[in-house]
């Protein structure tokens, strides 16, 4: 009967405990968010080091993309260590299948030093904005992330690119109304021969 007793007291404090993990994670806030960061004029950093020239070709970033779509950018779904999570919505696939909406990782995000962490030279997406992405998928979970930072999204929008100079402090309103960070002739070369050809897609 104590064997009993023990257990399905053991199984209460197991369920107790997930329940307030769950709402925990259901409920969590960061302390500054991307509404913050535009509101709020932050501080822009760069993490230099992933913005190391790393040559590459049209061909690699199409063969290393497990999904290349279009569609319209949505809500942000949470804030996950360095990253912001999003909903997007699917109006077209180039490659790979999906459903009409999927989740994907940005890689640059709010910090909580009240600052906008910029990695790979790629700038947040903006809710209602199109984009053509490049993604790859999540080894252990059903989401996706942006292949190659700054060179795996892309706008029809003119004079999206911002040509950085690591001699100099930033803030958001540096960077407001840009869609990548751009360092390397090859890099904005390369970026401006994926442009050309996505939009030639139908």
């Amino acid at each position: 009967m104590m064997k009993k007793l023990l257990l399905v007291l053991n199984v209460l404090c197991i369920l107790v405990m997930c329940g307030w993990t769950y709402a925990a994670k259901r409920s969590f806030k960061p302390a500054y968010t991307l509404d913050d960061v535009y509101n709020r004029n932050a501080h822009v950093s760069f993490d230099e080091s992933s913005m190391t020239h790393k040559k590459t070709s049209y061909s690699e970033l199409y063969e290393s993309s497990d999904l290349i779509v279009k569609g319209v950018c949505k809500k942000v779904e949470g804030y996950r260590l360095e990253s912001v999570l999003r909903e997007f919505q699917i109006s077209k696939v180039y490659k790979g299948k999906c459903g009409e909406f999927i989740d994907i990782y940005e890689p640059s995000s709010p910090t909580a030093w009240q600052s906008y962490f910029v990695e790979d030279g790629y700038l947040n997406m903006h809710d209602g904005q199109e984009y053509v992405l490049f993604l790859k998928k999540c080894k252990y979970q059903n989401k996706y992330y942006i292949n190659k930072g700054a060179l795996g999204k892309y706008t029809d929008k003119k004079e999206s690119l911002f040509a950085y100079k690591d001699n100099k402090d930033y803030s958001y309103n540096d960077i407001k109304g840009k869609e990548a960070v751009i360092i390397y002739q090859d890099d904005l070369k390369l970026y401006n021969q994926v442009v050309s050809k996505i939009s030639k897609w139908k």
